[in-house]
């Protein structure tokens, strides 16, 4: 379908199609590329009604899949805008003909004018682990030595030794 690499402002989120993700101030939600291509799919006609079948044909070219694929994809998509079905904010179910994206939807933000972003908390687990990683290989290497340098070197005798001799 073609999903852009940029990032789009929906409603009170911003969707970094690259990335797979849902950003709204400090939260940020990983979604499945269905569901990200879904969302797409739909940002390009905002408040139009898009038919099941439509979707269906666009998001799963060549595959036979069920009504249930796009439902999951769905119900994904509401889960992490935290949307109502029944109240819905963002989207909407029109019974009989498909879904329609509520929500209002702002042009892309080129990645140079975004700001940084805000969930750098979530990068800290992969660089504490490369760091303990890297302490742990440094200290086996250091105890390895002591231990083959004590296995290895020639002893002396001790005062006790040398005069038994």
């Amino acid at each position: 379908t073609g999903v852009p690499s940029g990032v789009m402002r929906i409603g009170d989120w911003e969707a970094d199609f690259a990335l797979n993700v849902l950003r709204r101030g400090q939260q940020s939600i990983h979604l499945e590329p269905k569901a990200m291509e879904l969302l797409f799919f739909l940002t390009r006609r905002p408040g139009e009604v898009v038919s099941r079948d439509e979707l269906l044909a666009a998001l799963w070219q060549g595959v036979v899949v069920g009504d249930d694929a796009l439902t999951q994809a769905v119900i994904k998509l509401r889960k992490a805008f935290g949307d109502n079905p029944r109240e819905p904010s963002y989207i909407q179910t029109v019974p009989k003909r498909g879904y329609r994206l509520i929500a209002q939807v702002g042009a892309p933000v080129p990645s140079g004018d975004r700001p940084p972003n805000v969930n750098q908390g979530a990068s800290w687990r992969p660089r504490f682990l490369s760091y303990a990683a890297i302490g742990l290989i440094a200290a086996l290497l250091i105890l390895t030595s002591i231990y083959l340098y004590r296995a290895g070197a020639p002893r002396k005798p001790s005062s006790a030794e040398g005069a038994l001799s």
